[in-house]
């Protein structure tokens, strides 16, 4: 039976030994023995070679081209090989590809598929608390570690199991594996078994959770995180940020004013309804920065593109640059895409379709150029990003979207807005108890969420279905941030750190609910009541990544 190898590290290794005493024809091999990343493996960790061991069998050794090149795809059709292997690769290999082997593309992937597809799928079990983990050798489909299953061989996870110690234990399951199917290979007598797509899940590219730990994770799932992430040569876990964002200060209630500006924009903004909007919310922004200034409170914009790119053919870049006043230490101008499209469905909006992916990066970038086109003295590039309409647990499961955002360097996302049932009141706690603070995704992008109302309630101007009982009176809303400020106190002595608030305004609704210019001065009030502090929602990031 002719056969192809592709692989990398011991198992690859052990897997060629096997097919070479079986008397397979292997017909060639293909390495990563090149990569920057396996000379740890190779030198540190006593890894043998694949290229090495194939070298010294005589077997044709290909590297450095991609599986799925055209290139190599010609050389695979013309080896006729009847089956390929493969173990530890990197790439998902296209259906073309795939049809080049007479039984298919096979792969040994270090999971019980179809749960923990995709990356370090022997660390998401000590993670999560499994009581297993294992090998599974399955024929490989157009997706990410999908196709039917032919063998699988489980582990018990100790309650001292490293990543590292883990990884020798299913490593070693596999290769009994290989050999006890070896001979239905051999054979082609081997059975397939669909996987239970129901039952799947999937971790993205990325060191899970970006290597933090959760301060607000229990202990038992902090004490497996560590245990998981103990294997080289990967960089372990990094510490929980302090306790408090200001050094030597009590824990208290951290608020963030983040300014959603999105409209007027385009051809609207020169309509009557449009010019009248964009001129009350210029006069109004103009007048928050001033009150915001006068008592020194930090605050965050969301800028739209074509908003900031509209506003300024209206009133002149010198005027916007002004009324932003992005060279004050107290602001931090942050993303809220180009177009206002929202990033993924909602369920109580069907009129609303979500951008696609490759728009979000094209619309990111047309941002960056005009945003420093308008603000040229300050650096624009690595910058905060703001969904626009939000959504209950935010980007969770989006994970092309989340790749796009960490490979883009923005440095966090506030996407996280929404409660159950769509509402735009999400609770400092929710209904199972956790307490919405800024957390990661599975990648390591860092949310934080949003807890204040989206002051567009406040206004009067906007449908208010989505809120619930909102405060209709100046005094109301004051009132509902009060309460807000003191539940986060009491909340912050009862963990001991800091609690984050992320507050949802828009200059142009609080230039209805705040017509004598007293809002910002009461918030402050409300505020330094509890021990509080304003902060940008930059400074909160910063935080969370360098504490």
């Amino acid at each position: 039976m002719n056969v192809f190898l592709f692989g990398s590290k011991n198992l690859s290794v052990q897997v060629l030994e096997e097919l070479h005493s079986a008397n397979f024809k292997i017909k060639g091999v293909l390495t990563r023995d090149h990569e920057a990343g396996m000379k740890v493996w190779h030198d540190d960790l006593n890894h043998k070679s694949l290229k090495d061991e194939a070298t010294k069998l005589g077997l044709p050794v290909f590297e450095k081209i991609s599986i799925n090149s055209p290139e190599f795809q010609k050389i695979l059709s013309e080896m006729q090989i009847d089956i390929a292997i493969g173990v530890f690769w990197g790439e998902i290999i296209k259906e073309k590809v795939l049809s080049l082997s007479k039984l298919g593309f096979f792969n040994l992937h270090t999971a019980l598929l179809p749960r923990d597809r995709g990356s370090f799928p022997m660390a998401w079990p000590i993670i999560n608390g499994e009581e297993y983990a294992g090998i599974t050798f399955h024929k490989m489909a157009n997706g990410v570690d999908d196709g039917p299953i032919v063998g699988q061989k489980r582990v018990i996870i100790d309650d001292k199991d490293t990543g590292a110690s883990l990884y020798t234990k299913v490593t070693s399951a596999g290769i009994d594996l290989f050999r006890e199917l070896l001979p239905s290979i051999r054979d082609s007598t081997f059975s397939l078994k669909p996987q239970d797509i129901s039952k799947a899940t999937y971790h993205p590219r990325g060191y899970p959770y970006g290597g933090f730990l959760n301060p607000l994770w229990p202990k038992r799932k902090k004490e497996r995180f560590k245990r998981a992430l103990t294997f080289k040569p990967f960089d372990s876990h990094k510490e929980e940020p302090s306790k408090t964002i200001i050094k030597k200060s009590k824990p208290s209630v951290r608020a963030m004013i983040g300014f959603d500006c999105d409209r007027p924009r385009g051809n609207f903004i020169n309509s009557k309804k449009g010019s009248k909007m964009a001129e009350r919310k210029i006069n109004s922004i103009e007048r928050i920065s001033t009150i915001l200034e006068k008592f020194s409170i930090p605050r965050t914009y969301f800028l739209c593109g074509q908003f900031v790119e509209s506003m300024a053919e209206k009133y002149g870049a010198d005027r916007i640059q002004k009324a932003f006043n992005p060279i004050s230490k107290l602001v931090e101008l942050c993303d809220h895409s180009y177009s206002h499209k929202v990033m993924k469905k909602i369920e109580t909006r069907p009129d609303k379709t979500p951008i696609e992916h490759s728009l979000v990066k094209e619309e990111f970038e047309i941002n960056t150029e005009l945003f420093q086109k308008i603000f040229p003295e300050i650096n624009i590039e690595k910058r905060g990003f703001r969904t626009p309409l939000g959504h209950k647990e935010g980007l969770k499961g989006e994970f092309k979207l989340l790749d796009i955002f960490k490979r883009l360097e923005i440095k966090y996302v506030s996407s996280d807005l929404r409660d159950v049932n769509n509402s735009l009141h999400p609770k400092l706690v929710t209904e199972d108890g956790t307490i919405r603070q800024p957390y990661r995704y599975e990648n390591g992008m860092l949310e934080i969420p949003a807890i204040g109302w989206q002051d567009t309630a406040f206004s009067g101007t906007s449908s208010t279905k989505l809120f619930e009982s909102p405060p209709t009176t100046f005094d109301e809303i004051i009132e509902y941030y009060g309460q807000l400020f003191s539940e986060g106190k009491k909340l912050s002595e009862k963990i001991g750190r800091d609690i984050f608030l992320g507050l949802v305004l828009h200059p142009y609704d609080v230039s209805f609910y705040d017509k004598e210019n007293l809002f910002f001065g009461r918030l402050k009030e409300q505020l330094e009541k509890c021990g509080g502090t304003f902060h940008t929602y930059g400074e909160v990031s910063a935080h969370y990544h360098n504490n």
